[in-house]
């Protein structure tokens, strides 16, 4: 979206997306209004017309369908479907490809450019400044680590006089509460279901550490098993309580639910 707000700073930058999203697109200081839909409806009549219109959602077709009934003056998005584009790439990084596609339609775009605004600035403070963050939500369940594994690594952080709090949706509560029950961490450490958009991404921003599963708080570096790393649970929690003046950002990734990954770089993350 910076890339898009860059390229075209004098146009009127509207983003077709759920409505709930509202207070995260706000903090990216990008977009000039949210459309609110669902799923792959058509768009509303207050749509068509626009002078570009670029799809974010997959290859389609659908998604280019939708776009095409709105008669933009030029398409930006993958090849196929009648739309012009570089071809699509299984495997790249959301981020990566989304770049990757702009910049062959010629609009530079940087994936490293994803830190939001601060929350802060819209009276929104997190609910646990300076704690460690172990995000336990996962689109999907194959993507999840057990709770016992989430258990040991926060339990560790927390041995090691770290406030860790725990976050997810009101869904994951259940699983919050059991990470917390087996690290031996108090009902109030369970944020999960517990926060609005603002007060998550505050708390991310004034975090000490984050550690999440896949896309859900990640960095993009490929994942690989912690046997191949020569890594252990503890090197893990180790790696999260590395705090800098910087808040590092550490994505724990299970391919399988048997099967652990931890991305091995610490990079720098601001919400």
């Amino acid at each position: 979206m910076r890339a898009i707000r860059r390229y075209w700073s004098g146009q009127q930058i509207v983003l077709a997306t759920s409505g709930w999203l509202n207070p995260i697109v706000a903090l990216t200081g990008c977009v000039d209004r949210l459309l609110p839909v669902r799923g792959l409806e058509p768009l509303p009549a207050v749509a068509r017309f626009p002078d570009v219109a670029i799809t974010l959602h997959g290859a389609g077709p659908q998604s280019n369908r939708i776009l095409d009934d709105l008669r933009p003056a030029r398409r930006l998005g993958h090849a196929g479907h009648g739309w012009p584009g570089p071809p699509w790439r299984i495997g790249l990084n959301e981020r990566a490809r989304w770049c990757r596609m702009l910049a062959a339609h010629g609009v530079p775009a940087d994936p490293g450019d994803l830190h939001l605004n601060q929350p802060s600035t819209a009276g929104t403070t997190s609910p646990a400044p300076d704690a460690v963050v172990v995000h336990v939500g996962a689109s999907y369940g194959s993507k999840r680590w057990p709770a016992a594994r989430f258990a040991d690594v926060a339990g560790q952080l927390a041995a090691d006089g770290h406030r860790v709090v725990l976050t997810g949706t009101t869904a994951e509560q259940w699983l919050a509460g059991a990470v917390a029950a087996a690290a031996g961490l108090p009902d109030e450490a369970v944020l999960a279901g517990r926060t609005s958009l603002p007060e998550l991404a505050a708390l991310v921003a004034q975090a000490a550490v984050v550690g999440g599963l896949d896309r859900e708080i990640q960095v993009d570096v490929a994942p690989r098993r912690l046997d191949d790393l020569g890594l252990t649970v503890a090197d893990v929690a180790r790696a999260l309580a590395a705090s800098t003046a910087r808040a590092p950002c550490v994505t724990v990734q299970a391919r399988h639910s048997s099967s652990p990954a931890v991305k091995k770089e610490i990079s720098p993350s601001k919400a």
